[in-house]
């Protein structure tokens, strides 16, 4: 089967997002982001897992070209992306340094 760039260019780039998200969980833990939601540690870590896993598995189904994986892949990226663009638009807006 052919290789096609934008195959190898989703796949480099969901590997990128994936690690990128791990730093921002790490972050997260760090400024204790689970307790503003009231998650102990144990079960954010659990979900955090979680993710992790699901994020490799849909890297794994779309480098294997499942429409599922791409999918799967677009769909937890716009929602990484909105997510931060929520929390973090209202700081950016502010006025001031």
């Amino acid at each position: 089967m052919k290789s096609s760039r934008w195959h190898q260019l989703s796949i480099a780039s969901a590997v990128f997002f994936a690690g990128f998200s791990a730093v921002h969980l790490i972050d997260d833990f760090i400024f204790g982001v689970p307790a503003q939601f009231h998650l102990a540690a144990p079960v954010a870590m659990f979900l955090a897992l979680a993710y992790m896993i699901a994020l490799v598995g849909l890297i794994v189904a779309a480098s294997q070209r499942s429409p599922g994986g791409y999918l799967g892949l677009t769909v937890a990226g716009l929602l990484i992306f909105l997510a931060q663009l929520l929390k973090r638009a209202p700081v950016m807006l502010q006025p001031g340094p």
